[in-house]
């Protein structure tokens, strides 16, 4: 569910105690916990799935495989940032209304 899915959620944990910045670090958490589990199992299902496309592919018989880690690398910071970041923006931009307010909303 997204952040604006569990806003009711949010608002039943701030109103017995949790701050803001508890949310926020809650969301950033729960954001890098999503990249690093997308990371590894892209990382598990790339790496085989590239040499056997290097192998396949191989017709002037090149005889090392060079994966791109320099560009994994920063592919895999970015994806990082943007998971942990997201969420915790959605979460700003979305919280405008008192916290009766929010408890109170259906939706």
């Amino acid at each position: 569910a997204g952040v604006q899915d569990r806003a009711r959620e949010f608002a039943a944990l701030e109103s017995i105690g949790m701050t803001r910045r508890q949310t926020v670090q809650m969301l950033a958490l729960e954001g890098l916990g999503y990249a690093l589990l997308s990371l590894a199992a892209a990382m598990v299902i790339s790496l085989p799935i590239g040499y056997g496309v290097f192998q396949a592919l191989n017709s002037y018989y090149v005889n090392y495989y060079a994966y791109p880690w320099a560009q994994s690398l920063v592919l895999a910071l970015l994806i990082t940032v943007l998971c942990a970041s997201v969420p915790v923006l959605l979460y700003r931009l979305t919280w405008k209304d008192s916290l009766v307010d929010q408890l109170r909303e259906t939706d």
